[in-house]
């Protein structure tokens, strides 16, 4: 079930990217040769996870329901609302919340699974603020809405704070669970990673070069 929500992910962030792509001239023929596929790809995905979480008649089966609101207002979400990659973050969130009610056959997880929770919709708010900077002029000049462009030169320090309350959830949580030595080694990596490539984003006049490689470098950090 895990990696069925992993996948799932996954087809959200190659939707984001095909976004993007709708936007450039040669967007809509790499489009267009490669939709079929996802599409059937990406309903194949989502039937599994709707299978495995009725199966056990457990809180997995309404929050897997739940998904489909934001996950369908997201593409639109660009038009009307000022900080769409808060909706993409609400998304991300369920990756938290589905597998868990799966696992314990409920959604009852206390401070651990709140801070969790939190946890993964700041960070994800944050690394695709960053992801939106690279295209506030294309976002401006096309009315495209984003949060890079709401938060306008406050962007880099709204990042650092997400990521900087990251890293507080999930030592919260951790804490509550009894980690060991080793999470807490991996977390300090992590957290100095991520506060790091906040920082860098106050660099003057980034290319747009320098937000793909954050983008990139938050695979790996997470």
């Amino acid at each position: 079930f895990g990696d069925a929500q992993v996948k799932g992910g996954g087809g959200l962030a190659q939707a984001h990217e095909d976004l993007k792509q709708l936007r450039r001239p040669q967007g809509l023929a790499v489009i267009g040769a490669q939709g079929q596929g996802r599409g059937l790809q990406g309903r194949q995905q989502l039937g599994l996870v709707l299978q495995l979480a009725g199966q056990r008649g457990t809180d997995a089966w309404p929050l897997a329901l739940a998904t489909l609101p934001p996950v369908l207002l997201y593409p639109s979400a660009k038009r009307w609302f000022a900080y769409p990659q808060a909706v993409l973050a609400l998304c991300w969130g369920f990756a938290v919340l589905i597998p868990w009610a799966a696992a314990s056959g409920q959604l009852s997880g206390g401070t651990p699974l709140l801070a969790l929770w939190l946890a993964t919709l700041l960070w994800t708010f944050g690394f695709d603020t960053v992801y939106a900077m690279a295209d506030r002029p294309d976002d401006a000049a096309l009315g495209i809405r984003s949060s890079a462009l709401s938060l306008g030169a406050q962007a880099p320090t709204a990042v650092g704070l997400c990521y900087g309350a990251t890293a507080v959830l999930l030592a919260i949580a951790a804490r509550l669970q009894g980690a060991g030595l080793l999470f807490w080694l991996i977390w300090a990596v992590a957290t100095a990673g991520l506060l790091r490539e906040a920082w860098l984003l106050r660099r003057p006049e980034l290319p747009r070069s320098a937000y793909g490689l954050h983008f990139r470098h938050q695979v790996l950090l997470g």
